[in-house]
């Protein structure tokens, strides 16, 4: 599936996403997919768009939302409190970020239901509140995120995923900011975090893919696989951040997000101090 082939279910507006009527058969399916099903203590949780699995300290949060999962106001939603829920869990070390589907991971934003708001200017504010608590509410949530992208991740998809700590996307993965090509601009500034400027800039302005070995060769993405192999390296890479110890784990994570906007002498004196308090909770468990 190219740009185009996206494109053209991402502006659809006579075609909208179809309804979710997902079977036990296909939770079942799912689940094994994603190692669930030999994990009997598992909990899991099925929304409308949402599969939420909390396998001891780890996560998975599952977008499924045919055909292409694309992100319309109430997928955002429910991926918001997905999230927002599992930061208040005691106990968890890693969320996993998922798709169902093998057409796509992430078909960006549902750009047929923005359109269908027209020039309702209320409902557009609504809209973009309601994607801005997405982003705010991913970008600071304090545990670790690993993103397992398989298929294309455009647009909104893209961006979601730069948000993430650790990046495994398949062979058969691409990037792309097609919004040039739908009237729209947005998520550039978030991407220019991890990959040069000028590679972002051609991006926002072309629409074209970024394959995922460039994806690699430039950073964006820490691990390429197979995607048979997708799931197990997500889950092994979860449950390692899981060994480690949990305030340590979470404090790094906190750091790493705060210094990223601090001069080079403040961030590593905000390290030290981050050091320092680890370092009293060491000596208040030795008494």
């Amino acid at each position: 599936m190219g740009v185009v082939d996206i494109c053209v279910i991402y502006r659809s507006i006579v075609a909208p996403q179809m309804t979710n009527k997902r079977t036990s058969r296909d939770v079942d399916d799912l689940l094994a997919r994603w190692g669930v099903v030999e994990r009997p203590d598992a909990e899991v949780s099925c929304g409308d768009d949402v599969v939420i699995v909390v396998d001891g300290p780890v996560a998975i949060v599952i977008l499924d939302r045919p055909p292409v999962n694309a992100l319309s106001v109430s997928a955002y939603e429910e991926l918001t409190r997905a999230f927002r829920d599992l930061a208040a869990l005691d106990g968890l070390s890693a969320v996993i970020v998922g798709a169902a589907g093998t057409r796509a991971f992430c078909g960006g934003a549902d750009i047929g239901e923005r359109q269908r708001l027209g020039s309702d200017s209320s409902a557009r504010r609504e809209r973009e509140r309601v994607v801005d608590d997405f982003y705010r509410e991913l970008g600071t949530l304090p545990i670790p995120t690993i993103a397992a992208i398989d298929g294309p991740c455009v647009g909104s998809g893209a961006v979601a995923v730069s948000l993430m700590d650790i990046r495994i996307a398949t062979t058969a993965s691409w990037f792309a900011l097609p919004e040039i090509d739908v009237r729209a601009c947005g998520g550039a500034r978030h991407l220019m975090r991890l990959l040069p400027t000028g590679i972002v800039r051609e991006l926002a302005l072309t629409g074209r893919r970024l394959e995922v070995v460039e994806a690699h060769r430039l950073g964006f993405i820490n691990h390429v696989v197979e995607t048979s192999d997708l799931a197990r390296e997500a889950r092994d890479c979860a449950f390692r951040l899981a060994q480690k110890d949990r305030s340590t784990l979470l404090a790094t994570k906190r750091t790493l997000r705060l210094v990223e906007e601090m001069s080079l002498a403040d961030g590593f004196a905000f390290e030290q101090r981050t050091t320092y308090e680890l370092g009293m909770l060491d000596a208040e468990d030795d008494r």
